[in-house]
């Protein structure tokens, strides 16, 4: 039996920077590849700290299944409270 592989977003979220600066042009960059390469049907980020938030960037993919990949150096505080809490968050999603 062959496994039907149903669409789904992929939302990469990380820590992020807020200096002026900062223009966290690395996740861009990633997130192109990745779509490039066709690995989710729609595929975005967002930042605990930093533009645009993960519970922002939720509310505009479109797909009914979205896996959140968190990209942290650590398991921490970041990834096991806050991370979550942004995901949990009720969001008005794009319609």
């Amino acid at each position: 039996m062959t496994a039907v592989r149903r669409p789904f977003g992929l939302l990469l979220a990380a820590h992020g920077e807020r200096r002026t600066d900062a223009d966290n042009a690395g996740m861009a960059r990633l997130t192109r590849s990745l779509a490039d390469k066709g690995v989710a049907a729609e595929i975005g980020f967002g930042f605990i700290k930093g533009s645009p938030a993960v519970d922002d960037a939720i509310a505009t993919l479109l797909s009914s299944d979205i896996v959140v990949y968190p990209l942290f150096l650590s398991d921490g505080y970041f990834t096991r409270v806050a991370l979550p809490r942004l995901v949990e968050r009720p969001c008005s999603r794009k319609a």
